[in-house]
Parts: C-alpha cells; sequence; structure tokens
C-alpha cells in the first residue's frame, strides 16, 4: 500500500508538471498573437474616470458604445487617441464636466483628402455649448484616419484629444 500511495504521489507531480508546462507554453503563444495583434490594430485610449475619456456607455443588446469626454479636462500630454469602432456604431459625448461653453473644432491630423474634414455623418456645430452628441460615423471615412479635436473655452487654452476611425 505504501508503494502504491508513493507512485500515486510521484504521478500526481509529474501531471502537475506538465499542467504548468502547457499552460506556460499556451499563455506565451497567446500573448506573441496579442503582440502581433497590437501592432496591426492602433493602441486605443481606456475610458478612465481620471481622465478626460471618462467612460463608457454600453447598450443592452448592443456592441454600440458612446464615449463619454469631459471638455474641462487637458489633455495637453502625449497620449492614445480615442478609439471609435465603425462596424460597432460608436458615438461619442462631448460635455462640459462644470457647465462652461465650448467651441468644438475637429480636423484630420494627416491627409484631410482621404479623410475628410470630419469623421461624422453631420458637420458639428460651430456654436458655443456645454455638451454635443457626435451622432454616427461616416460609412464612407477609412478606418485608420485620425482626428484632432479642440475644444475652445473662454479664456483658456484649446485642450485637444484625438479620436480614431477603426474597423
Amino acid at each position: 500500500m505504501r508503494t502504491f500511495s508513493q507512485v500515486f504521489s510521484l504521478a500526481l507531480v509529474c501531471c502537475a508538471v506538465v499542467l504548468v508546462h502547457t499552460t506556460t507554453a499556451t499563455s506565451q503563444s497567446s500573448s506573441g498573437t496579442s503582440t502581433q495583434r497590437s501592432e496591426t490594430l492602433p493602441h486605443c485610449a481606456p475610458a478612465n474616470l481620471q481622465t478626460g475619456y471618462s467612460q463608457d456607455v454600453k447598450f443592452a443588446k448592443s456592441d454600440r458604445k458612446v464615449k463619454v469626454y469631459d471638455t474641462d479636462y487637458d489633455e495637453t500630454h502625449k497620449h492614445d487617441p480615442i478609439c471609435l469602432s465603425k462596424r460597432e456604431g460608436d458615438a461619442i459625448f462631448w460635455v462640459s464636466g462644470s457647465g462652461k461653453n465650448f467651441k468644438l473644432k475637429i480636423y484630420p491630423q494627416d491627409d484631410a483628402n482621404k479623410c475628410g474634414r470630419h469623421p461624422f455623418k453631420f458637420d458639428p456645430t460651430q456654436d458655443s455649448v456645454d455638451g454635443y452628441f457626435s451622432g454616427p460615423l461616416r460609412s464612407d471615412v477609412p478606418e485608420g484616419c485620425l482626428y484632432n479635436v479642440e475644444f475652445q473655452r473662454e479664456g483658456e487654452k484649446a485642450a485637444d484629444p484625438h479620436i480614431q476611425v477603426t474597423p
């Protein structure tokens, strides 16, 4: 009986070693795949309540997200763009958390001929507002187009978050 328990214990240890080795190899191959994937897809800013891009509003039974951006937050440091997915029908809502009015200016970062003046179906307002909903993306806007967004608040310098169109 004692020999059986020693053999059984040895078998368990061997199984554990094989399991750990298999799990490690799988996670390494998965991380290699995600590294390759991240090189082809843009780096997108994550929603974070401590930044201007504060949250995603997701609807039940839908992949659509409305990204919420607080225009009172100054994005003056280098940062990743907020990605808007064409496939999922993403939109963005710019709002002043303090209720201050701002003017919105959107323009392509690189190729205006390819990307157009802005990525949205409807022209953004030229009025001074305390909140603005972008509406849907244009169906013809190419994936990968990057746009600068400026909020000009009276007497303050403009903030400059970026948005990028993704698949």
